[in-house]
């Protein structure tokens, strides 16, 4: 397995994600992505997860 396949198989839930998004300060054309609509979709649905 590629070294990058074995780093993006640690993310196997919702949860993994939305927190690698949030402390990773990634933005978007709309500013911090915390506030992008479909990141909130995202992170309603991580929650919705447990």
């Amino acid at each position: 397995m590629k070294s990058s396949e074995k780093a993006i198989a640690q993310y196997d839930t919702l949860q993994k994600i939305v927190e690698q998004l949030r402390n990773g300060g990634y933005e978007c054309d709309a500013g911090i992505l915390t506030k992008n609509v479909a990141f909130i979709a995202l992170e309603r649905m991580a929650e919705n997860e447990k």
